[in-house]
C-alpha cells in the first residue's frame, strides 16, 4: 500500500514539513563536519521511516484522516509549532554555537529525549499489559534503537560545544528549563485527556492507565538529558573529551 498523508507538502511524525530536519546537516557540512554530516543523512532516513510507519499505522485503524491538531494545546504549540521550528530553521543562517546548542535541546533533549521517549513508553506499558496492537509495539520498539542514536548524537553535540565553556553551560541548562515547563504542560494535558476519558466511559475495558506513570517517567528522562551534558565538566576541553570518549 503506498504511503499517503494528509497534508500537501511531506510531514513527518511531528507534523512539520521535512524540509526543516536538512538545516542540521546543512549546518554540519558547513562546518566541515564530514561523519556528523554522513551520520545525519542515515538520520533523516529514519525520520522517514517513522512517518511512513506511523501513517501506515494511522490509516489501518481508521484514524489516518483525523485533524490531530485539536489534541494541541498551548504548550505542544509552543514546542512544535513555535520553538523547534525556529530553532531549527536558524542553522540555515546561523551555525553558531549557541544556535546549534538551542536546535539540538528542544530536537534531541526534548522532542525526543523527553516528549517522544515518554510517550512510547507509556504506549508500550499500557498496550502490552492490555494484549493489544503488537505490530505497532514492535514498530515502537524498533523505532526506539534510531531514537537512541539520535538522542546521543545530540547529547555529544552539545557536549563537545560546552566542554570548558560556563556561558554555553548556562545557555543550555536555561533553556532546557524554559522549555521543560510547556514539555511538561504536554504531558500534563494528555494525561489530563486519559483520566477524563476513563471518568466519562461506560464500558469496561482491559487498557490501564496510571496517570503518574507518564508524568514520572517524563521527569526522569529530562533530568537524564541534563545530567548527560553535565558530564562533560568532567574536562577541560574538547580535545579531553573526545579522547574520553574513545576512537
Amino acid at each position: 500500500m503506498p504511503l499517503r498523508l494528509s497534508a500537501s507538502r511531506p510531514k513527518n511524525r511531528y507534523g512539520l514539513p521535512a524540509k526543516i530536519w536538512e538545516s542540521l546537516y546543512k549546518a554540519m557540512a558547513r562546518q566541515g563536519r564530514l561523519e556528523d554530516t554522513m551520520f545525519l543523512t542515515t538520520f533523516l532516513h529514519d525520520e522517514a521511516k517513522h512517518t511512513e510507519m506511523f501513517s501506515r499505522w494511522q490509516q489501518a485503524v481508521g484514524v489516518g484522516d483525523l485533524d490531530l491538531s485539536a489534541y494541541h494545546n498551548d504548550s505542544y504549540k509552543r514546542i512544535f509549532y513555535e520553538a523547534l521550528p525556529e530553532a531549527m530553521e536558524r542553522l540555515y543562517t546561523d551555525d553558531s554555537p549557541e544556535a546549534v546548542i538551542r536546535a539540538a535541546a528542544v530536537y534531541n533533549m526534548i522532542v525526543e529525549g523527553v516528549l517522544a521517549e515518554s510517550g512510547y513508553y507509556s504506549f508500550r506499558q499500557i498496550y502490552k499489559k492490555a494484549g493489544l496492537f503488537s505490530g505497532i509495539l514492535q514498530g515502537i520498539d524498533y523505532l526506539n534503537m534510531d531514537e537512541g542514536r539520535h538522542i546521543q548524537f545530540g547529547i555529544y553535540t552539545i557536549q563537545r560545544l560546552v566542554v570548558g565553556n560556563e556561558e554555553r553551560f548556562k545557555l543550555f541548562h536555561d533553556y532546557m528549563d524554559e522549555l521543560w515547563a510547556h514539555a511538561y504542560g504536554v504531558v500534563e494535558y494528555l494525561v489530563g485527556l486519559a483520566v477524563l476519558q476513563r471518568e466519562q466511559s461506560n464500558v469496561e475495558s482491559r487498557i490501564v492507565f496510571e496517570p503518574d506513570m507518564m508524568r514520572q517517567y517524563a521527569v526522569k528522562q529530562f533530568h537524564i538529558r541534563k545530567s548527560k551534558i553535565d558530564r562533560a565538566r568532567k574536562y577541560k576541553n574538547l580535545s579531553e573529551l573526545e579522547a574520553a570518549a574513545g576512537p
